[in-house]
């Protein structure tokens, strides 16, 4: 007579990589945020509906407010003297990237001579931020 042996399979789920899944899934959120700095500066940002969060290393901005005053890194600067402050910053900075918050309300004029002041300073790349359209 031939006896049937009953094997009992146990699965057992490894604690050390649910932890690796929770870490990279905490790596992956972190990343997937927004790196760039909100200012102090009251600027209401064009609206979009997809943006690219990108991390950045630096914290080289300018905002522009809707009575058209110009701030460089939160400090308050004439558009006379951008270019000079803008071309010292640039010189320290590895990435050449200078990211504009204009207010929704400027003319794209205004915004357009900024960037060129920016481009003429020696900026490789301008980004314009914007906030998610609901």
């Amino acid at each position: 007579m031939k006896f049937k042996s009953r094997r009992t399979y146990f699965s057992r789920l490894e604690s050390v990589a649910m932890t690796d899944i929770v870490f990279l899934l905490l790596i992956f959120f972190l990343l997937s945020s927004s790196f760039v700095p909100q200012t102090g500066i009251k600027v209401d940002l064009p609206g979009a509906r997809k943006t690219s969060v990108n991390e950045v290393k630096h914290n080289l901005s300018i905002a522009i407010n809707e009575e058209g005053k110009i701030y460089l890194n939160e400090n308050l600067t004439d558009k006379d003297l951008l270019q000079a402050e803008l071309k010292k910053m640039l010189e320290n900075s590895s990435d050449k990237v200078v990211i504009f918050r204009p207010d929704k309300n400027i003319k794209v004029e205004k915004l357009v001579e900024i960037m060129d002041i920016a481009s003429a300073a020696g900026a490789e790349r301008l980004v314009i931020a914007t906030k998610i359209k609901e």
